[in-house]
């Protein structure tokens, strides 16, 4: 039977279940020995020191610590960074190269998914008809002519003797629509 590589968690510990759903940790179980229970959040934990000495791939996410030489002293046998997010520039130092350490990240598969949405939000943006959040809904009809929420609250205020901070056209994403 092949042994398999031993591997650490090196990321905020709250963002573990959120990258690696339980299916995916499974998954990613049956592949590698990972630490139980640990998360590397601070190299200089004595329990991370410990783990490091038999780590041979880390697997990072947002919060890594910056692996300096201090960090990759304690993880000798280290041989692997792999990145669950895009940049690894916030932790990674020239030493993981001198090391000779493969880096890899998930900057590539992001990509096109951040461009989408990027795009989505901005012509979201351009929308002047619709609301600007799910679940908001106008409180009032809008005056002809105006062209936001804000135009209509100034026009229905000069049009009329209503009070402008409950006026037709302002957007109520607190409230249920009636």
């Amino acid at each position: 039977m092949t042994q398999r590589a031993q591997a650490l968690f090196a990321m905020t510990a709250e963002n573990v279940p959120q990258v690696f759903p339980p299916d995916v940790l499974a998954r990613l179980r049956e592949s590698v020995d990972l630490a139980p229970a640990l998360v590397a959040e601070d190299l200089t934990d004595p329990r991370v020191l410990e783990a490091l000495g038999r780590t041979e791939i880390l697997i990072t996410g947002w919060g890594c610590p910056r692996l300096d030489v201090a960090a990759l002293d304690a993880a000798p046998k280290l041989r692997a960074v792999l990145h669950s997010a895009g940049s690894v520039k916030s932790f990674a130092t020239p030493e993981l190269r001198r090391r000779g350490i493969a880096v890899s990240s998930a900057a590539t598969a992001n990509a096109l998914p951040v461009a989408e949405y990027t795009l989505a939000m901005i012509l979201l943006a351009g929308r002047t008809s619709s609301p600007p959040a799910t679940g908001c809904a106008p409180s009032a009809p809008r005056p002809a002519g105006a062209s936001s929420p804000a135009s209509a609250t100034t026009a229905a205020a000069s049009a009329s003797s209503a009070p402008p901070a409950s006026a037709a056209g302002s957007w109520n994403c607190c409230a249920p629509s009636t």
